[in-house]
């Protein structure tokens, strides 16, 4: 806390309410919807998983777990935009 004193149980409710309607979010909005919104969309722009995780204070395992579908669904463009690059032209080869 600003004073340094520990958080207690329930001290965060009236901070985050206040902080909600500041940020204009829904109303119902909780730490845990920041949380997991952060680790989504962190994943989806390309984040290193073990910067996540220390970031998180959690494991890559729980990343895994937890946030599987997102690794997923940007596994493909993060192979491409990292993968080495040969220098070969595009192919006119399609696909049957």
């Amino acid at each position: 806390k600003d004073d340094g004193t520990r958080w207690g149980k329930g001290h965060h409710f009236r901070p985050m309410k206040d902080a909600v309607a500041r940020a204009k979010l829904p109303k119902g909005t909780v730490i845990y919807s920041l949380r997991h919104t952060y680790a989504s969309q962190s994943i989806l722009a390309g984040i290193n998983l073990q910067l996540l995780a220390e970031n998180m204070g959690t494991s890559i395992l729980m990343l895994e777990r937890h946030y599987g579908k997102f690794i997923a669904t940007s596994r493909r463009e993060l192979v491409e935009q990292s993968a080495f690059k040969l220098g070969l032209k595009d192919s006119n080869v399609v696909s049957l």
